[in-house]
């Protein structure tokens, strides 16, 4: 497909629909209470496309295809072995998991600027981020923020200002979210711009050095959070640049390690000083790993899945009783074959792409060890920037350009 043949609006309008996926997820879509707000928007977007733009023509990798192949298998399995609420809860799940690792492939190759997508995101997440520090400021005060954007409409019949509000009331020590589901997502929404910070990908220009500002600052409201999850997801990520982010000279090099130490320093203080590291530790350790509030349900997910066919196929895309992070609700629900074609997606992403993009899968990887955002919409968060990472390393190859990143100029409307 030409350049020629793909709009700038559309180019910038899926970009910003993945910058803010997780936020107005939490939102229902207008005339079809099914989806939430993000699903209908990428649902426009793809129509558009496959309409007017031809993208349907577009192959997709092996493992993808494998994945897709199991879903849809697993949704003829559920028809034999589940009835009733049980049956509609995992046959749509699948669905809706098979619409947004469909869709996303596809977009993330064709349709990601990947320049843009990171400048916007820059934007949006700063704003996250204080917003998040003002809730803390204010529940000081007394003032519970609330967490929602105004004149939408909340999926779901729960709503969060109600249950923090309560909570407060009861004495327990305020978390901010920002405008997130849980102090974990707003940590899961901050640690993908940190990673981006880190390890930039623009060669011998002002996007090639970290932006070390930008990176504390998301560190350190992911520390004010609370959030276990959070916490030790940003200290991997700053291990993680201490051991392979690139610097050019023994100046920045030097410059990279002052950094580091002044920024675990400053992050150190105000969490021991604030009483979060007393928290994150009682809330991590108190109760063992087996007992946190992350892996309570570990032992239960077991003992559930005990026959061959639970072990190999699991019990279905249904809501589970317990909370389950990513890997493990996989593997209940999707059984050990389930797990194994995910796991197998995210390998070849990883091995497909530039240094950037396999830390963003690396962390995405991480963090379903202890969130659930791999059968979610951190999905699309998350990949899309591994997928065109992945694309433009490809593309780099095929054209002989000895390591030079191919990068698109911006396209215009046609």
């Amino acid at each position: 497909m030409s350049d020629a043949s793909k709009p700038s609006w559309l180019v910038k309008a899926f970009c910003l629909l993945v910058v803010v996926y997780p936020i107005f997820n939490r939102y229902q879509a207008p005339f079809v209470n099914q989806l939430t707000l993000s699903e209908f928007a990428l649902l426009i977007l793809c129509l558009y496309s496959f309409v007017f733009v031809g993208l349907m023509r577009k192959r997709f990798a092996l493992p993808l295809l494998v994945l897709i192949a199991y879903l849809l298998f697993h949704i003829v399995l559920d028809y034999t072995q589940l009835i009733g609420s049980d049956l509609s809860d995992s046959v749509g799940t699948c669905l809706r998991v098979i619409f947004i690792y469909a869709a996303l492939a596809v977009f993330s190759r064709d349709l990601f600027d990947r320049i843009f997508a990171i400048r916007a995101l820059s934007i949006v997440a700063v704003v996250v981020a204080a917003y998040g520090l003002l809730q803390v400021y204010a529940s000081s005060a007394g003032i519970v923020l609330t967490t929602y954007i105004p004149f939408l409409t909340i999926m779901g019949d729960l709503n969060m200002d109600i249950e923090i509000a309560n909570k407060v009331n009861f004495g327990l020590k305020y978390r901010c979210q920002s405008i997130l589901n849980e102090p974990a997502a707003l940590c899961c929404y901050l640690i993908l711009p940190l990673i981006l910070c880190l390890f930039p990908e623009g060669k011998g220009n002002s996007d090639s050095r970290p932006r070390y500002l930008f990176a504390v600052f998301f560190s350190l409201v992911c520390f004010v959070s609370a959030s276990s999850t959070g916490i030790i997801a940003v200290c991997a990520v700053w291990l993680a640049f201490a051991l392979f982010g690139k610097q050019s000279s023994k100046g920045a090099k030097a410059e990279k390690g002052a950094i580091i130490v002044v920024s675990v320093l400053l992050i150190a203080m105000v969490a021991a000083y604030s009483g979060i590291l007393e928290y994150f530790i009682n809330r991590t350790f108190g109760g063992g790993i087996s007992g946190s509030t992350r892996f309570y349900a570990l032992g239960d997910m077991f003992s559930e899945s005990d026959t061959l066919y639970g072990v190999l196929f699991g019990a279905g895309l249904q809501e589970t009783t317990n909370y389950l992070p990513g890997f493990a609700r996989t593997y209940f629900c999707l059984g050990l074959v389930g797990l194994v074609v995910f796991i197998a997606y995210f390998a070849y992403i990883f091995k497909n792409a530039g240094l950037q993009g396999r830390m963003v899968v690396a962390f995405f990887v991480v963090l379903n060890v202890g969130t659930e955002i791999l059968l979610g919409n951190f999905a699309v968060y998350y990949l899309a920037f591994a997928i065109s990472d992945s694309a433009d390393v490809q593309e780099s190859s095929e054209r002989g350009l000895d390591g030079i990143r191919y990068r698109p100029e911006v396209l215009h409307d046609a």
